[in-house]
């Protein structure tokens, strides 16, 4: 059940008192000085339970509102864990920068075995759906059966070899996009195919769905050009900003789009307008709501 004392703590907790902000909002911090073991957060994530998942430099940590369990094990190669994601039977799964895949089950961290990274030492983002795990690593997806513990390689091939830009994967429709030095591919369950060519001459692009519409959002690392994708029918949006901003990922939040930057965090509204910018001094690195309306912020 979620917690009432959320709204008074973490990384940063925006409470949302009004629509606009001319500065910071008000907010709580949890940090090292009260609970997480570190400054340096790379992923969040609410369960179906209402707690928070904080990956960070030195693991992977519980908060329930009143404490902050830390997850790490002997196996890890890397302590820096993100990509966080739930399956149906409330799993937590994370990955390293380092390869590794890792799952939190009865209050204990697993290295994920049946995974192997190959000829290579990173992997795309991970994401879960109808309780089949995806990721991309060496010209390949990967498809974990979770139920049935079965792997299964779907090799990316467009005449020729096609390296696979870490963006995100994004499910939408029954399917998963892909950015890649090719274009934008999509995977429909069965096979891979290509939704459009490189855009702009760009091979990586910030996905985001876009539940009002929808569609997939496209935007490049410096916002400009974006995109709607809709039925393989791309559409040109007007620019999202006027400014160059170094962007890491993009969210959806309700009709919002977020853009974490290493300037601040950015947040437009349905017609891509700025609404805010807040926390310019800090590097964002995600964010979510919480079922009281609160703004979660990891830097």
């Amino acid at each position: 059940m979620f917690k009432q004392s959320f709204r008074y703590s973490l990384l940063f907790l925006c409470l949302l008192c009004s629509e606009l902000w001319a500065q910071d909002p008000l907010y709580r911090k949890l940090d090292n000085s009260n609970g997480l073991p570190t400054n340096e957060i790379y992923d969040l994530h609410m369960d179906k339970r209402g707690y928070v998942w904080i990956g960070h430099n030195k693991g992977i940590s519980k908060y329930t509102g009143y404490t902050c369990k830390t997850f790490t094990n002997k196996d890890m190669n890397g302590y820096s864990l993100s990509y966080i994601c739930e399956d149906s039977h409330g799993t937590i799964w994370c990955g390293n920068f380092n390869g590794q895949i890792f799952y939190v089950k009865n209050d204990s961290i697993h290295l994920f075995k049946q995974f192997s990274t190959e000829n290579t030492n990173s992997h795309s983002n991970l994401y879960i759906w109808n309780d089949k795990l995806y990721l991309c690593e060496n010209y390949a997806l990967f498809e974990y059966d979770i139920n049935k513990d079965k792997v299964r390689k779907y090799q990316i091939k467009m005449g020729g070899d096609v390296k696979v830009t870490y963006v995100k994967l994004v499910g939408y429709k029954n399917l998963i996009y892909i950015a890649s030095s090719r274009g934008i591919l999509v995977f429909n369950g069965k096979f891979i195919e290509k939704a459009h060519e490189p855009i702009d001459g760009l091979s990586t692009y910030l996905f985001a769905y876009n539940k009002n519409n929808n569609s997939v959002l496209l935007v490049s690392p410096f916002l400009q050009p974006s995109y709607e994708l809709k039925d393989k029918i791309l559409t040109k949006l007007v620019h999202v900003d006027g400014r160059e901003i170094n962007a890491s990922t993009i969210t959806t939040l309700g009709n919002k789009l977020y853009v974490n930057s290493h300037g601040g965090l950015f947040e437009y509204s349905p017609q891509k307008k700025l609404i805010n910018h807040i926390f310019k001094d800090y590097e964002i690195s995600d964010e979510l709501y919480d079922p009281e309306g609160n703004l979660w912020v990891s830097t």
